[in-house]
């Protein structure tokens, strides 16, 4: 038997049914508020240590072709010219060379391709400095610099590392692009290939990637180099006060720990994680604390110090 009911009830069973009131929806909106708060950070530490990997992969798979690089020609490394220039004899180039990346090598026509990206292998996922606003051209653009202390000259794995190959750095981490822009100038972009481009290569000036690119090796921007006297023997960071002028001045610093664009110096070794991902003579990568002592980083840098060693 179907029963009817009046017209009038279907309206107060609808009525009947729940709904959640303004104070429920706050609630609710509160309690996803506090879950993303808690997510965020996680997923940023997460892609931050994923960068950090990959970037202290490409170190590592610098310094394995390098080694590979000496061990078949009786230790002896490649060399960074006096010319900042020539193109064959730099490092970057003869790693490149040996990695095989052939596309690269035909540098003219590399040269006149359109939008080609940065090298992978040259560039950091956590280099900031490659995403500045604008379309740069960073094809020849490096996140990583070589120490040019122990590149200069006649490198060699067996004869250079004096102080030993654990305690000598041979590549960190630079800001690639526009290092330092807004003062006074467009910015230093670091290259891995040569310092001389065509004004449509690069905008605004350009040195190759390296660090402790000063001081006696009287080539470069004035960089902040290791000089060590004293005795016991102590290695400072120190500069050239004017080009061409003997007098020095200290530098107490390390190296830049994340620092802005603007504040990016060219002249030091920067980095965009906590703590710099840097290379050593024996092959090993190394995160250095960012509070550690300018005595203890320059005394890594130098090759031949006999100073204080840079430990675990």
């Amino acid at each position: 038997m179907v029963k009817h009911y009046p017209r009038h009830v279907a309206p107060l069973a609808i009525s009947s049914r729940g709904a959640l009131t303004l104070l429920e929806v706050v609630v609710v909106i509160a309690i996803v508020g506090v879950l993303m708060a808690l997510l965020i950070p996680a997923i940023q530490r997460v892609r931050e240590n994923a960068s950090r990997t990959e970037c202290t992969n490409n170190v590592k798979q610098l310094l394995l072709t390098l080694h590979d690089i000496g061990s078949r020609d009786r230790g002896r490394l490649p060399n960074l010219p006096k010319d900042p220039a020539k193109i064959t004899e730099n490092v970057f180039f003869q790693v490149t060379e040996a990695l095989k990346l052939e596309s690269v090598l035909h540098i003219d026509n590399y040269r006149k391709l359109p939008n080609v990206p940065a090298i992978k292998l040259y560039t950091c996922p956590s280099d900031f400095s490659l995403s500045q606003p604008g379309d740069p051209d960073i094809r020849f653009a490096c996140s990583y610099a070589l120490n040019a202390q122990v590149f200069f000259g006649s490198p060699s794995l067996v004869h250079t590392f004096r102080d030993g190959t654990s305690n000598t750095i041979m590549m960190a981490e630079h800001y690639a692009y526009k290092c330092g822009a807004g003062q006074a100038s467009s910015g230093w972009t670091f290259c891995w290939l040569s310092v001389r481009f065509d004004p449509s290569d690069m905008r605004g000036p350009t040195s190759r990637a390296t660090f402790a690119d000063g001081g006696n090796l009287k080539v470069q921007v004035n960089d902040v180099a290791p000089v060590t006297q004293g005795n016991p023997p102590i290695t400072r960071g120190m500069k050239r006060k004017l080009t061409g002028d003997k007098s020095w001045v200290e530098v107490p610093m390390a190296f830049q720990d994340r620092p802005t664009i603007k504040d990016c110096r060219p002249d030091l070794p920067q980095t965009p994680h906590r703590g710099m991902v840097s290379g050593f003579g024996d092959g090993s990568v190394r995160t250095l604390a960012a509070d550690i002592s300018p005595a203890r980083f320059w005394s890594a840098v130098t090759p031949a110090g006999a100073d204080e060693p840079i430990g675990e």
